[in-house]
């Protein structure tokens, strides 16, 4: 039996969204780097990844309070973008959408077989 092509359904979720969703950058900020002999402090070096997402908002039922608040909401990203760059998202990265920057709280791949297919974001304000 043949493996399941999941790099092609990676490709095809990226299709989908790009038609049904919005454009997004994803971004982190490395640490500062000090220079051993000056001392000088660097700011770190900034990842940005252009992809595209759908946007849902949580259920009540999902709002505890504490990890997910009232006005977070969810970002299911395409991994395609994110997997030529070969990073992975998480908490501290920054998302820029429909012109306001959010924070990722929490990132989730869809990955079956081990492949990131998509990604669940928790953004917050």
């Amino acid at each position: 039996m043949a493996a399941y092509d999941y790099i092609g359904e990676r490709q095809s979720a990226h299709n989908d969204i790009v038609d049904n969703g919005a454009a997004v950058v994803l971004s982190v900020t490395g640490p500062d780097v000090q220079d051993g002999g000056s001392g000088e402090v660097t700011p770190g070096p900034t990842i940005s990844v252009n992809t595209y997402g759908l946007v849902s908002q949580f259920k009540n039922s999902e709002i505890d309070g504490s990890a997910i608040l009232r006005g977070d909401f969810r970002l299911t990203a395409s991994a395609l973008d994110l997997a030529n760059r070969n990073v992975e998202p998480g908490p501290g990265w920054k998302c820029l959408l429909g012109g306001k920057t959010y924070r990722v709280m929490d990132a989730q791949p869809v990955a079956p077989g081990g492949i990131p297919v998509l990604w669940k974001l928790q953004l917050r304000k």
